[in-house]
């Protein structure tokens, strides 16, 4: 498991009809780094501080963390202090 905390800057839906909801949805760190879910949707976190704690896994052939269900929204963020 690893820890970042940074700005968000961007986030949104992208089609992906391989995926098995037909989409998914992304929070990108300043500096690049993502947050995909397939289940959630990341919204209303861009321009916010944020904390992230979780295993690192490839998307895309890039590092990011997967969230899914079992992970829980509310426990999977935190705003930077």
């Amino acid at each position: 498991m690893i820890e970042i905390c940074g700005l968000v800057i961007a986030e949104g839906n992208q089609d992906c009809p391989d995926c098995y909801y037909g989409n998914y949805s992304y929070a990108t760190f300043e500096g690049g780094f993502n947050v995909i879910s397939y289940e959630w949707e990341l919204q209303n976190l861009e321009g916010y501080c944020i904390d992230v704690i979780d295993t690192v896994e490839m998307f895309g052939g890039k590092p990011a963390f997967i969230m899914d269900k079992t992970e829980g929204y509310g426990d999977y963020f935190f705003e930077c202090e």
